[in-house]
C-alpha cells in the first residue's frame, strides 16, 4: 500500500526532516524502505530485513517506541547489524490506516547534538 503512494511519503518525509533537523525513513511491512532521508537516501527500495527488530516490534505491537539508547535496548540486541549501528536516539511509530498497519515511520538520531 505505501508503495503506491512513494512520491507523497518521501515528500512528508523530507519536511518532517527539515522541520525537526533528523533523519526520517518510512518503511513498509514488507521492510522495504519506502523513504529515507540523509544516511537513509541511499537505502530507498532495499530491504531492511536484517536489522528490522525495532520495526518487527512496532508492526506487531501497534505502539510507540522510543529507544533513549539504541543498541543497549533489549530488541535490538537480536538485530544483526547492531555492531555496525550509529543511532543515539531513535522514535518509531507504526503506520496504521483502520485495522491493518502498513508500515513504520522512524525518527533517528545519529550525533548527540540532534539527540539533545
Amino acid at each position: 500500500m505505501l508503495d503506491q503512494i512513494k512520491d507523497t511519503i518521501t515528500r512528508y518525509a523530507q519536511v518532517i526532516a527539515t522541520v525537526t533537523g533528523i533523519d526520517v525513513e518510512v518503511v513498509d511491512v514488507g521492510f522495504i524502505r519506502i523513504a529515507g532521508t540523509g544516511h537513509y537516501a541511499e537505502g530507498v527500495g532495499k530491504s531492511i530485513l536484517d536489522e528490522g527488530e525495532v520495526y518487527r516490534h512496532v508492526l506487531r505491537s501497534r505502539q510507540t517506541l522510543l529507544l533513549e539508547n539504541p543498541r543497549e535496548h533489549p530488541l535490538c540486541r537480536r538485530c544483526r547489524k547492531r555492531g555496525q549501528c550509529r543511532e543515539t536516539l531513535s522514535l518509531c511509530m507504526p503506520i496504521v490506516d483502520g485495522e491493518d498497519v502498513a508500515g513504520v515511520i522512524g525518527l533517528v538520531c545519529f550525533t548527540r547534538a540532534e539527540r539533545e
